[in-house]
């Protein structure tokens, strides 16, 4: 794996770029030495915020500003696949995730989320990581890379002076932008915002506060909404023009095109709202009020409801044809293995990932592939267990013989190769009504029981489609009637770290006589399985809620502001050129209202003793 500064598309926006560290991965020569980016000598400055939705232009007017922007709309095309982990190349041009970008992408939140662990420490290019929460900067600026590719396809759209002719691609564009500034804010807190978002080039830049992100995203997403609700009210010419080129720029991650304008208007229409709820109970510990008032006008405007409202990219439209954590946490490449964790976790569910007579074919995990002796000599035979790797073990350096973490459990190729990367998935929804709805607010037609059952029996990771997805299904069902965990023992085959025992003493089950606080436990711990592997979500449920529980991370080689047991709470800033960390220095950590330290809560990350 190679981690080096990433040289921006030549499409993109002129001169600085500061809080990056961004990515290239396949020549090793391909190194960028600098930031200044040579980029086009066009560069405009529009106001991206307002959307004159109600002026109807005619299908000539349309013609002519879409072909003044032929290029700037194709980079809005690759932009999509950049939003999810893909990368683009040293010639420019934009591929899909492969598994040297999804890698660099996701890692670290797939670590700090529990889900995986690396069982080595070096790798032939790129940062040492010696434990899981060990600051590597390269592998820490990684998702940055992806926002900073992403923002650089959206921001020459979303500015053009041309792009208001076209409001309701403009209004795309910058929900994509925003859908990529909520994830990057809630990795590292406060960045420039606003001028990255009007096209600024030059430090310095103004770090915003995440409150002011969140409320002007979902400023954004109101207008976006407002503005495809206002489409009926236009022209057929217009609405037909319209219509094809929503075909022509939104089937990326929109795999059910239907063609039909008024369908394809409601399902971009719900995936706005889906965002909005989502951040809605993201701050509900901040401004309960403003959760509820947020996440009811979602539901109300309408949220993702059924499969054909997904937005995902298949493993199909991948660089490789297939999820790239099939290669990454698979025998190919074994960079990952699963958590002691979340096997446990699951393990102690009788989960059908871990726990399917005659479904072995929806087992998530594979057996350790060889012999891992304990420091007092027993001996775990290879193919015996299902054994994850605990979140912050001192692992061997490479993936020799000498290395014992190499022989633990992978994933299985067979469950991943065909995974999709999810922008939003169904069941995250039902489990967001399923809180909602426990708080008290309306969610529409359903209870917390109802939408939390709904959850669970969507939530396999595969396509709707699949036939493994329907084979899941079904033991999803019969999962849902678990009453209470079984008590697992964790056991170290290396012997190198104690013995737990699993920390979940919820079943699956919903028992309407349960604490709302018992009943959110149930939602989160269930929520977390079901975004797998969307570490970014999970890793910031698991800040704002506490749960699921899992094992404490051995949590040596920190920054230092971590005691043992504590959870990271985000990501440092991914700076290291000097005009960025002028920028931090000067506005940054004042919008950040702390330390720039993994131990720092963010603005909606606040330390209460119950989540009601």
């Amino acid at each position: 794996m190679k981690l080096t500064r990433y040289f921006a598309m030549a499409m993109a926006m002129a001169g600085v770029v500061t809080f990056s560290s961004c990515l290239d991965y396949d020549d090793p020569e391909d190194t960028f030495q600098s930031n200044e980016v040579k980029l086009d000598d066009n560069v405009f400055h529009g106001n991206v915020d307002s959307i004159d939705y109600k002026k109807e232009y005619t299908v000539e007017q349309i013609n002519a500003a879409h072909d003044r922007m032929e290029h700037e709309l194709g980079a809005f095309i690759g932009a999509q696949q950049l939003i999810l982990g893909g990368k683009v190349n040293g010639q420019g041009g934009i591929e899909s995730p492969s598994e040297h970008s999804y890698q660099a992408h996701a890692t670290m939140a797939d670590v700090y989320a529990q889900y995986s662990v690396i069982p080595h420490s070096k790798f032939d290019f790129g940062d040492e990581i010696r434990a899981s929460y060990h600051v590597a900067r390269g592998w820490n600026a990684g998702a940055n890379g992806t926002f900073v590719m992403t923002k650089n396809n959206l921001t020459p759209v979303m500015n053009h002076p041309s792009i208001d002719t076209i409001p309701e691609l403009k209004a795309l564009a910058l929900l994509f932008y925003n859908f990529a500034a909520v994830r990057n804010t809630d990795l590292y807190g406060p960045m420039p915002y606003q001028e990255f978002k009007v096209n600024k080039q030059h430090a310095p830049f103004k770090y915003d506060s995440q409150e002011f992100i969140y409320k002007r995203v979902v400023e954004n997403i109101n207008t976006f909404v407002a503005c495809f609700k206002h489409l009926n009210n236009k022209s057929d010419a217009y609405k037909d023009r319209i219509s094809d080129l929503l075909g022509s720029y939104t089937r990326t991650l929109n795999t059910q095109f239907t063609s039909n304008l008024t369908t394809e208007v409601d399902k971009l229409i719900r995936l706005a709202n889906s965002l909005k709820l989502r951040m809605a109970m993201h701050i509900v510990k901040r401004d309960k009020d403003l959760a509820k008032q947020w996440a009811e006008e979602a539901v109300k405007d309408g949220v993702i409801e059924e499969h054909a409202h997904e937005f995902y990219l298949p493993a199909t439209s991948m660089h490789t044809g297939k999820h790239p954590l099939a290669v990454i946490g698979g025998d190919a490449w074994k960079d990952f293995a699963p958590s002691a964790s979340f096997v446990t976790l699951l393990k102690s569910l009788k989960h059908p990932y871990v726990d399917a007579p005659n479904g072995n074919e929806i087992i998530l995990f594979s057996p350790n592939s060889g012999d891992i002796r304990s420091t007092d000599g027993t001996v775990t035979e290879m193919g015996k267990a299902i054994v994850g790797i605990r979140s912050g073990s001192k692992v061997g350096a490479f993936k020799g013989t000498d290395n014992p973490y190499i022989s633990f459990s992978r994933y299985n190729d067979k469950m991943l190769n065909n995974a999709p990367i999810y922008l939003f998935k169904l069941s995250e929804v039902y489990f967001l009504r399923a809180e909602g709805a426990l708080r008290g607010w309306n969610m529409g037609q359903g209870t917390a029981e109802s939408f939390y059952n709904k959850g669970v029996e969507e939530s396999a990771l595969l396509e709707s489609t699949d036939p493994l997805a329907e084979t899941l299904k079904t033991k999803l069902a019969e999962y849902l009637e678990l009453e209470a965990p079984v008590e697992v023992v964790y056991v170290d085959p290396t012997g190198k770290t104690p013995k737990e025992t699993t920390r979940t003493k919820i079943g699956v089950k919903w028992n309407e006589g349960d604490s709302n606080e018992l009943k959110l436990e149930k939602i989160i711990t269930q929520k977390y399985i079901a975004l797998f592997p969307n570490g970014f979500e999970a890793w910031g449920e698991m800040r704002r809620t506490g749960y699921p529980k899992l094992f404490p991370v051995l949590t040596r080689y920190n920054d230092g502001s971590l005691k043992p047991g504590d959870l990271v709470r985000r990501m440092i800033f991914p700076n290291d050129d000097q005009a960025s960390i002028n920028d931090i220095q000067a506005t940054g950590l004042d919008a950040l209202g702390g330390p720039d330290q993994q131990g720092t809560r963010l603005w909606w990350d606040v330390n209460t003793e119950s989540n009601f």
